[in-house]
């Protein structure tokens, strides 16, 4: 895992929301930056992981075969 905390550098009268790309928990001050995932913002690190485990268990059913658990990542692009 690497990556980095950024704090969102907003004018105190911003009121734009932004929500974690992987459980989409609204985030205040800061957020993950993951260089496995550019461009995407996580609420915590570990979310990144989670997300980095589960694009290999995907991988992995879709190898196996087991093409039913792989579609469903496949229609909600969860890739």
């Amino acid at each position: 895992m690497s990556g980095k905390w950024l704090p969102f550098e907003l004018a105190w009268y911003d009121t734009r929301i932004f929500n974690c790309s992987f459980c989409g928990i609204m985030m205040a001050r800061e957020y993950w930056v993951d260089d496995e995932f550019p461009g995407e913002m996580f609420c915590e690190d570990k979310c990144a992981d989670v997300k980095r485990r589960v694009r290999a268990e995907f991988a992995e059913a879709k190898a196996a075969g087991r093409v039913e658990e792989a579609r469903h990542g496949e229609e909600t692009g969860d890739v």
